[in-house]
């Protein structure tokens, strides 16, 4: 065949070819834009395995959550987003310990916790930091109640962000009126002073009928001490701060509790309170509400009603801190994406008014949501709800600091001795601050 034969049939082949190609694109079939198709494949190809694939996540339960509490706000709300993920919670026990669990590669995924727990999960380098999934998710932290994610924000430090709240605690004081009622005592109201409370206390604890009757239930010295923002360490040296006006505002403030005639409690506070309804007062959060709905619930007879949590003097309009509880990635997960959507979950705004609704304060600024706290709870039906916005949260202390437990039992140690009239404030302090110091010190020699 000759040379120009054979470039002819080339020719002729491939005008064939382009005359077919052409056909397929102007057809009305089936056929797609090249470029659609290029789309559907890029999606396909970006989308992670693990949005198909089943996964099951571990989370630590290292504070208050109940079983059904965390079916109903976490493992049903993520399975009906993701029904390829599955959440299960891990009850701590003497067996289950973090150390434990981190000694044998074998902690969960994923951490329910109470803020103030945080820097044990930090000491064992646990909490990831979820700056670069934020920002990979563009999860909008505008959207958090601003003094609950500043706090996590300090605590984490250099930038970087271990945690996300999950529900907040506004304090409150809970009051029985059938005991006031009883003594012909009148109600308390939204803005009293601690003074104010104290003297209510003392009119309500009594014998009366052969049963003890105590007035209050003012909390430990850890509230106290956050209601006035005290700092338990110095800023430069890293020693004890205790002996400071503030400390000593809060040790008088124990011993006026304390040394109310008649007020000593004999039990478990919440049980005086709902069950034995012998204790007039109690000042604590509104986590304490479920514990009452759960009562209500259980066909239980209870009278009762709130006001806004007691203020210091100089602190009108100030309760007690930030204090959410908070969920964390831990750096040993396997599967860090998969556990960022559950953070995304439970702290979108529906899983929120759920949750809000239930009796846990939502860690959104959504006015909207707030004001339905409780809307769910018959326990809070014609109950003062707003007594609980009327205190701003008490600011972050100055200085904070990973030994705050430490620092605690040994205040707490001087607030027996002074309210016990063992010895004076200062002298209590001064030694309090001693006992820290060589605790601490031992701990960095390690």
């Amino acid at each position: 065949m000759g040379v120009r034969k054979m470039k002819r049939r080339r020719s002729v082949i491939v005008i064939f070819l382009l005359m077919l190609v052409a056909a397929s694109c102007s057809s009305g079939g089936e056929s797609k834009p090249a470029n659609t198709s290029a789309g559907l494949t890029d999606v396909k190809e970006a989308t992670p395995p693990s949005a198909v694939e089943p996964v099951t996540l571990s989370m630590y339960q290292g504070t208050g959550i109940t079983d059904d509490e965390f079916t109903r706000f976490i493992a049903d709300p993520v399975k009906k987003v993701y029904p390829n993920i599955t959440v299960k919670l891990v009850h701590p026990d003497k067996n289950t310990t973090p150390e434990q669990l981190v000694s044998a590669n074998q902690f969960p995924d994923l951490i329910f916790a109470g803020f103030q727990s945080m820097s044990q999960y930090m000491d064992l380098k646990l909490p990831y930091d979820l700056t670069d999934l934020v920002k990979k998710n563009k999860l909008d932290t505008d959207k958090f109640d601003s003094v609950s994610i500043k706090r996590i924000g300090s605590f984490s430090g250099q930038g970087k962000l271990f945690a996300l709240p999950f529900s907040d605690k506004f304090s409150l004081l809970f009051y029985n009126k059938d005991l006031y009622d009883k003594f012909a005592v009148p109600y308390p109201k939204d803005g009293l002073t601690w003074d104010d409370v104290i003297a209510l206390g003392t009119r309500l604890s009594r014998m009366d009928g052969g049963t003890k009757y105590k007035g209050l239930y003012a909390g430990d010295i850890r509230n106290f001490g956050a209601q006035l923002s005290l700092s338990y360490t110095d800023a430069k040296t890293g020693k004890a701060a205790f002996s400071t006006d503030g400390w000593k505002n809060v040790l008088e403030l124990y011993r006026s509790v304390q040394n109310i005639p008649g007020n000593q409690l004999e039990g478990k506070f919440m049980d005086e309170f709902l069950k034995n309804q012998d204790l007039a007062m109690v000042a604590a959060t509104t986590a304490r509400i479920a514990d009452i709905e759960q009562y209500v619930n259980g066909g239980q007879s209870f009278n009762w009603d709130l006001v806004s949590y007691p203020n210091f003097k100089g602190k009108l309009g100030i309760g007690l801190d930030a204090n959410p509880q908070i969920v964390m990635i831990s750096s040993t997960s396997q599967h860090k994406d998969e556990a960022f959507k559950v953070l995304q979950v439970v702290t979108d705004a529906e899983d929120q008014l759920l949750m809000n609704g239930e009796g846990r304060l939502t860690v959104l600024k959504d006015p909207a949501i707030k004001q339905k706290f409780g809307s769910n709870y018959k326990s809070l039906k014609g109950k003062n709800i707003q007594g609980i916005f009327k205190n701003s949260f008490a600011a972050s202390p100055a200085v904070l600091t990973p030994y705050e437990s430490i620092a605690l039992k040994y205040l707490g140690e001087a607030a027996d001795k002074v309210a016990s009239g063992a010895t004076d404030a200062n002298t209590a302090l001064s030694d309090a601050e001693e006992k820290f110091n060589l605790d601490v010190s031992a701990m960095a020699a390690k």
